[in-house]
Order: structure tokens, then C-alpha cells, then sequence
């Protein structure tokens, strides 16, 4: 079985843990989002703030590449 490959793209200082920092990373070949704070760890459906925030600024980046992609193939 394959080793799935992430690849850390931001962390995050803990509001609460002062010291403390969260790690999201991302499958590049899947985009799957992972972290390893608490929220993430223990909730069903694998969700936190800070992977919502790292997916809807890669979303972002994707809409303007997207949109300049376009705009040269007008």
C-alpha cells in the first residue's frame, strides 16, 4: 500500500494553547485537507476552521487562475 503524501501548506498559532500551532496539509495529487488540532482529530466529519480557511483560499486561487485562463483564451 502506498504512503499517502501531504505536503504542509499553513499553520495556525492556537488561540487557546499559547505556544501551541496547527498544521494543515494538503494532498496535492487528491487536494484531500488535513490538520492536527483538535477539532479535526475528533470530530466526524474531519472539518476545523483552519482547513475551511486553507481550502477557501486555495478555492480562491483556483477561481483567479481560472478566470486568467480564460481571459487568454478569449
Amino acid at each position: 500500500m502506498a504512503k499517502i503524501e501531504y505536503k504542509l501548506v499553513a499553520t495556525f498559532r492556537s488561540k487557546s494553547c499559547p505556544g501551541k500551532q496547527y498544521e494543515v496539509k494538503v494532498n496535492p495529487n487528491t487536494g484531500l485537507v488535513s490538520c492536527n488540532c483538535p477539532s479535526w482529530i475528533y470530530s466526524k466529519e474531519r472539518d476545523c476552521k483552519h482547513a475551511k480557511s486553507v481550502a477557501q483560499m486555495y478555492s480562491l486561487l483556483l477561481y483567479k487562475d481560472l478566470k486568467k485562463e480564460v481571459k487568454t483564451n478569449e
